[in-house]
């Protein structure tokens, strides 16, 4: 398949696969209802955080339509790190009401060894710093997350230069975090269709 194909590919699997898992979400009562912190979830309705699997999706499905696109998964580990963060997204996603703190934080330095990995052979001080860089991406990125859009298009920017297929899935998810949603008719606030979640922040973040 052509380049472009595999482009085509990854957005449309993430604009199919956020439709799909926001209206399962939101059935099976997978949603963020935003009475942890009403000071900035101002959404009308609950919101599914299905972005981060709908993105892990198209990425899976670009990298097996064309594994040479993704020299930066040229080794396992960084394989097995993303994997990681994306499953401590998840977790604090399902969970009821979230991870506690440590529990996060654990999860990320597990992420973070398994991206270090490759660069002990360089010394410990430069493995400590890689692992660091990690934990500290994998947060930041979950900041940027407190805005609709901010972290799914700051990625999707981020991505272009070295994983460009991933940027193309983020691109996938991006309009139903912006434009595809429900409308408040008092306060004509959108509430989004998806967000990004734990999980997706927690990828990105990582990747980036």
């Amino acid at each position: 398949m052509s380049v472009a194909g595999v482009f085509g590919v990854s957005f449309a699997t993430a604009a199919c696969a956020t439709f799909a898992l926001a209206h399962l979400g939101t059935r099976l009562g997978w949603v963020d209802a935003g009475a942890d912190a009403p000071d900035r979830k101002l959404q009308a309705v609950p919101v599914p955080p299905v972005g981060g699997p709908a993105i892990a999706l198209a990425v899976c499905a670009a990298y097996i339509l064309d594994p040479a696109g993704f020299e930066w998964l040229a080794n396992g580990w960084t394989a097995a790190a993303l994997a990681a963060a994306f499953a401590i997204g998840l977790a604090d996603d399902l969970a009821p009401r979230g991870l506690s703190p440590a529990q996060k934080l654990s999860g990320q330095l597990v992420a973070g060894v398994l991206f270090a990995v490759p660069a002990w052979t360089d010394g410990g001080w430069h493995a400590a710093f890689i692992v660091l860089a990690a934990v500290v991406a994998q947060n930041a990125l979950n900041t940027f997350d407190n805005a609709d859009g901010a972290a799914a298009a700051l990625a999707m920017c981020g991505l272009v230069s070295g994983a460009a297929f991933g940027a193309a899935a983020v691109a996938g998810f991006l309009p139903f975090n912006l434009w595809i949603g429900a409308r408040d008719p008092v306060s004509r606030s959108l509430t989004p269709r998806a967000y990004l979640g734990d999980s997706g922040s927690h990828f990105l973040g990582l990747a980036l």
